[in-house]
């Protein structure tokens, strides 16, 4: 009788796309980021339900689709209002809360509004 090896941690595999698919969502991800440098924009990316699908690529083996969510996560947690969307959708730690709170209170919620 054959046993079946248990997959270890439990946690999903990651699926090897194919290269077209696989560039696709790298682009995706990064044309994101790219929108995420604006304050709108960021407002836009998470009204559209997109914190989630960004939290899901932070296991893709694309190191550049892995870059792209990574910075466009981070852009969203610099607005203070998205913290428990971030957490909600399980993001990591270091990219729900990426500055001191000190940065942020006594402000309207954004990095751009922090007096230099």
């Amino acid at each position: 009788a054959k046993e079946k090896k248990k997959k270890k941690g439990g946690k999903k595999s990651r699926k090897n796309l194919p290269p077209a698919v696989d560039l696709a969502i790298q682009n995706a991800a990064g044309c994101l980021r790219h929108l995420s440098f604006r304050d709108h924009l960021v407002k836009n990316i998470v009204a559209c339900l997109g914190i989630m699908p960004l939290v899901q690529l932070l296991d893709s083996r694309n190191v550049m689709t892995f870059q792209h969510a990574t910075g466009t996560l981070y852009n969203i947690a610099l607005e203070v209002e998205n913290y428990e969307k971030l957490v909600d959708a399980k993001a990591p730690k270091y990219l729900t809360r990426p500055l001191h709170e000190r940065w942020l209170s006594g402000n309207k919620g954004s990095l751009h509004d922090i007096p230099v």
